[in-house]
């Protein structure tokens, strides 16, 4: 678990455990530390005019930039929780097939002699039918493994 999200788990943890202790200011100020940080987070990566926007279901943009804008929602360290999840099912499904058919991971396993070799002609045939994926493959899928590695540090105080 990432050290941001635990301290946003504490930080309202302390909140509702010292309710009478805490001055209603200093709630109010951690609140918007966190909702001031998942919006930021928000329309870096999810945000229209955002130049690295991950491609995922508008209704969990939507849901999540609802609750974040919703002063009345209580700030939550599991907001970016299905996104990733969204994300992490994205690459699972769509992005790393299309990359493990890729011409340059092939000559990868090749290079480290981890592709068995069945029949040349079809390790051939395969290779060729995806030269024309590898660029494109490739790149979708580096720059999705990028953004989610930029989103789970940006986000750290939201996501496992």
């Amino acid at each position: 678990m990432h050290v941001g999200k635990c301290l946003v788990e504490q930080q309202i943890s302390d909140l509702h455990l010292n309710r009478t202790k805490i001055s209603a200011e200093n709630v109010t100020a951690v609140y918007d530390t966190i909702r001031s940080t998942a919006l930021s987070i928000y329309e870096q990566y999810l945000g229209e005019k955002s130049e690295q926007k991950v491609q995922i279901k508008p209704s969990l943009m939507q849901a999540v930039h609802f609750k974040i804008r919703n002063l009345s929602e209580t700030p939550s360290e599991l907001w970016f929780d299905k996104i990733l999840e969204a994300l992490y099912e994205k690459m699972a499904n769509e992005l790393l097939p299309h990359f493990k058919k890729s011409k340059a991971y092939i000559k990868l396993l090749q290079e480290l002699d981890l592709l068995q070799q069945t029949n040349a002609e079809d390790d051939m045939i395969s290779i060729t039918s995806t030269d024309s994926l590898e660029n494109n493959d490739t790149s979708k899928l580096s720059d999705s493994l990028s953004q989610l590695a930029q989103i789970s540090k940006k986000s750290e105080f939201f996501v496992d």
